[in-house]
């Protein structure tokens, strides 16, 4: 599917944008497999693993196709263009990974692959429980990487749902509703309330992460109030 032309791209992301069918969303990533290439190798010095660029290019096309508007003008190829431009901060910040105990470099690599992976299959984030069983290790381990990895973006928010708050506060009771839920219900819940190494986000920046509108996370945070509800009876 290589061969697309701009509107054909456009019809299938038009139905992409929809029900997020993994085999239109391989299309499309085929479609600006020249750009990602084109990003991809201006880095072929770098002291940073040729696939794991490549990954990460890949990871910001999908992000640049969640918030590509054909009503604005360019092209998708051209909006994919203009995101490949975070390749180089990603690339820039790890430049200096040579002081990390080789043993260390080889485990975060390795997550930062199932993470690009698990977005790649999914469109989305991988939930701490997916990336533990990818892993083969304990959703334990994968909430400390997580942790280790993500930047304090010095949010400070009031997050004002009651039943998602009494609930952090018992975890015996957030087991057994967490593994009720399903992987994108699990990631609202963590980025609501940062929650298995996740940074707590507003509802906005979840809908953006999610792909989904902000109306669609607040359904189904009521959704994961009722699980919570059910196992606190």
């Amino acid at each position: 599917m290589a061969n697309l032309t701009s509107e054909q791209a456009v019809t299938i992301w038009r139905q992409w944008s929809m029900d997020k069918d993994p085999q239109k969303l391989s299309q499309l990533l085929s479609y600006v497999h020249p750009t990602i290439q084109h990003r991809v190798g201006q880095f072929a010095s770098a002291p940073v693993a040729n696939v794991n660029i490549e990954a990460q290019a890949k990871k910001e096309a999908v992000l640049a196709m969640q918030s590509f508007d054909p009503s604005k003008g360019a092209s998708l190829r051209t909006h994919v263009s203009n995101r490949m431009q975070k390749v180089f901060r990603y690339v820039s910040q790890r430049q200096n990974i040579g002081r990390i105990p080789e043993h260390r470099v080889t485990k975060i690599s390795l997550f930062k692959t199932a993470k690009d992976e698990l977005f790649q299959k999914f469109g989305r984030e991988g939930t701490t429980i997916e990336l533990a069983e990818y892993l083969k290790w304990s959703p334990q381990e994968v909430a400390r990487m997580e942790a280790e990895q993500r930047k304090d973006l010095g949010h400070s928010l009031s997050f004002q749902d009651q039943a998602f708050t009494d609930f952090s506060r018992n975890m015996e009771t957030i087991n057994f509703a967490y593994f009720s839920m399903t992987p994108q219900e699990q990631l609202v819940y963590d980025y609501s309330v940062g929650a298995h190494g996740k940074q707590r986000i507003k509802a906005s920046e979840i809908a953006r992460k999610l792909g989904v509108s902000p109306s669609q996370v607040s359904k189904i945070k009521r959704k994961i109030s009722e699980k919570i509800m059910k196992h606190t009876r």
